[in-house]
């Protein structure tokens, strides 16, 4: 997979609906660096990737586009992400619209995916994004977007905080502590709830504890077998 151009349309710097193109590249040299003075939009255009594929609050788009661009048309920002994938020419089009917007509320928005430029949902946002997020899960893309004023602070960050999140994503780890959590809150609530037993219930009750204790043991070896494969594999 790799990313062929960006448009940004009145969003920060990009006044004007503006395509950078990525340009190709060789056979394993998939790195691609953008450089520019300060104020050229560096920043603005990693931050339009991640809008075109996975959006920002409203806030965020209300407080940096363009008012006077914004009246000559009810598109008030635009990104457009072309991206080639086994063959095919994906590209994903997200718009901020509205007329004379006072709050950021007032704004809508809108997400199409074309494969080959064929609209694949008809316009539906949901079904559009879920398959943004399974091509691209949004947990990754901070492996390999990202703006290269951070990577010292990245690097210098105590507990790398933000790629083991990331990396934790990757693997699967982060859903795996969340059931684990859910688990033993759901034990703590079912202890609650059988106060007050008599000694069946007290009997069905440790039964139930015994299977929820299992699950539990079973997701913790799961999760240590995760990271242990991907070890192997990084190794």
């Amino acid at each position: 997979m790799k990313i062929k151009s960006i448009g940004i349309d009145n969003y920060k710097s990009y006044r004007d609906f503006t395509v950078i193109e990525l340009g190709a590249t060789s056979e394993g040299q998939n790195t691609c660096l953008i450089g520019a003075l300060n104020g050229g939009g560096k920043t603005s255009f990693v931050e339009s990737i991640k809008i075109a594929l996975f959006g920002t609050h409203k806030k965020e788009i209300f407080r940096n586009f363009n008012r006077a661009r914004a009246q000559e048309s009810n598109k008030l920002a635009r990104f457009e992400l072309i991206i080639s994938h086994e063959g095919k020419e994906i590209k994903i089009s997200r718009s901020f619209f509205g007329k004379n917007c006072k709050f950021y509320n007032d704004l809508n928005d809108s997400l199409e995916v074309f494969i080959n430029d064929n609209d694949i949902n008809n316009g539906d946002k949901v079904r559009n994004q879920k398959y943004i997020s399974k091509l691209i899960p949004q947990e990754i893309t901070e492996f390999f977007i990202f703006d290269g004023e951070k990577v010292k602070t990245l690097a210098s960050d105590k507990d790398l905080s933000v790629l083991k999140k990331s990396y934790e994503g990757v693997l699967g780890i982060s859903r795996i502590d969340v059931l684990i959590k859910n688990l033993q809150d759901i034990k703590k609530d079912y202890i609650k709830s059988k106060s007050g037993m008599n000694q069946h219930e007290i009997a069905e009750a440790q039964l139930e504890a015994t299977k929820l204790n299992s699950l539990h043991d079973e997701l913790k070896i799961k999760k240590q077998e995760l990271i242990a494969e991907n070890m192997t594999h990084g190794a």
